[in-house]
């Protein structure tokens, strides 16, 4: 037979499994955000690298 203390118990754990789910959630948005907010500092940097790229094409050709 299940006692209040049991009820209270797996209250509890569905508290803390929500809790759980939401705190993971909220730690990879601002991971995914912190990814967006580097590589869009990381965008300049590529162009000079395809100019490198075309201008030993070029030297080649």
């Amino acid at each position: 037979m299940t006692t209040i203390a049991d009820f209270l118990v797996m209250q509890l754990l569905v508290l803390l499994t929500l809790f759980a789910i939401y705190w993971v959630r909220e730690r990879m948005a601002e991971k995914r955000a912190a990814l967006l907010d580097a590589s869009d500092s990381h965008a300049p940097p590529a162009q000079p690298r395809l100019r490198q790229v075309s201008a030993v094409a070029a030297a080649s050709a």
